[in-house]
């Protein structure tokens, strides 16, 4: 089964859980610590079937493939979609540097408006960011300026020699310090999403999208794995008000939701 780049986002529009149930969305960003805003995607339809991963079980599925989106670099006000190309709102992934990364909230953090707009070059109905593989997610409640604070935030590198637990504890603070205790939505990170087919599991990825409807965002996490050299779909999560820091809380939208 192939796809074009126009009826992939249709069906992301339309119901992004479906299409997230559909296809599994591997998104390439680009270097980290950049700059945030509308960019223009690549599509690439990779017409290659994806195992389902239930209850700890492969099942072949043949209308599931994989769809590589890969941010250009370019940054114009170009149609919205046009041939294999479609814009998106983009959050860059930043690195934890604690402290010093507080010091520039405004510019790790995405402010994505709440409210839609005639020009869907500039401001489309989507939101990517690049794959998380031990990353957090962020998201902040909607303010009275319509918008929403984003971001996505890598733990730290061998400065000041931390353990991977002191790293994991830094990264858990600074997310929230950034987004403000009082100011946050949702959170997606390893510690709230426990389970094999979670996140929570090293051996897991996801890729992070938002959808725009009747101007009010809703986020979503899809996790993958790599199971004899061959994608896995393991789980889609939405990203909500439940996930701040419970394990397994939130609504969980599994596999099984697909049928």
């Amino acid at each position: 089964m192939t796809i074009t780049c126009k009826e992939f986002h249709e069906e992301l529009l339309d119901d992004p859980v479906a299409a997230l149930h559909r296809y599994v969305l591997i998104i390439a960003g680009g270097e980290g610590d950049g700059e945030s805003g509308v960019k223009t995607f690549k599509f690439w339809d990779r017409n290659e079937p994806v195992k389902d991963l239930t209850t700890r079980t492969d099942i072949t599925k043949n209308n599931c493939n994989r769809i590589t989106l890969s941010k250009n670099n370019e940054t114009e006000d170009r149609p919205q979609i046009r041939n294999n190309f479609f814009n998106a709102h983009y959050v860059s992934m930043w690195t934890d540097r604690r402290p010093s990364l507080l010091g520039v909230r405004k510019q790790c953090s995405y402010f994505i408006p709440t409210n839609a707009s005639f020009n869907k070059n500039l401001n489309p109905d989507i939101m990517l960011t690049s794959q998380l593989s031990g990353c957090t997610f962020g998201v902040g409640k909607p303010t009275a300026a319509k918008q929403q604070q984003l971001i996505h935030i890598q733990p730290g590198n061998n400065e000041g020699g931390l353990s991977p637990a002191n790293k994991r504890y830094h990264l858990k603070q600074t997310v929230r310090d950034l987004l403000g205790n009082h100011d946050i939505y949702g959170i997606f990170e390893k510690e709230n999403q426990l389970g094999d087919d979670r996140y929570g599991n090293n051996a897991n990825y996801a890729a992070v999208i938002g959808v725009r409807k009747d101007n009010a965002w809703r986020f979503y996490a899809q996790v993958y794995t790599r199971k004899d050299f061959k994608y896995c779909l393991c789980s889609v999560t939405e990203i909500n008000e439940f996930h701040r820091g419970a394990p397994n809380s939130g609504d969980d939208i599994g596999i099984k939701s697909a049928s």
